[in-house]
């Protein structure tokens, strides 16, 4: 096999609308070969399900010290500062993710699949991110006391 036959887009053959690559010479028709994943593309996969199971456990333990102490949270507490900057900076981790998944996205001759998957659940998680502290600011601090 010659150097330049392992890579997919010297030959004409090429097939662009998949994540296979075609070599008539060396298989059978309808036989193929799957590209290699894209390194950026698993990157940033294993960051969006790093950070959302991250900010699954940071929002839990913030529902749980809220529900467990007398009169709730208390918002200068070391323990609310904690979490809220666990959740910020979860959000800016799942930007990057996503940013790298874009990249890996953007690639050639490798697969999108994990790509795809890690833009996607970060992007979950961002919106996630964004619709639980629009609802905390609507919600403000309840009704007040009498």
């Amino acid at each position: 096999m010659k150097d330049y036959d392992r890579y997919a887009d010297d030959r004409d053959d090429y097939d662009r609308d998949d994540d296979y690559d075609r070599n008539d010479d060396d298989r059978d028709e309808g036989e193929r070969r799957r590209l290699p994943h894209s390194g950026l593309g698993v990157a940033s996969f294993a960051t969006a399900l790093i950070v959302a199971v991250f900010e699954f456990a940071v929002i839990a333990a913030a529902c749980y010290l809220t529900v467990s102490q007398p009169g709730g949270l208390d918002e200068k507490s070391p323990e609310a500062i904690f979490l809220g900057l666990g959740i910020i900076g979860g959000g800016f981790i799942a930007v990057v993710g996503m940013v790298i998944g874009i990249a890996g996205l953007s690639q050639p001759r490798r697969s999108k699949t994990y790509a795809a998957l890690g833009v996607a659940i970060n992007a979950l998680t961002i919106l996630g991110l964004i619709a639980l502290i629009a609802i905390g600011l609507a919600v403000g601090d309840g009704p007040p006391n009498p």
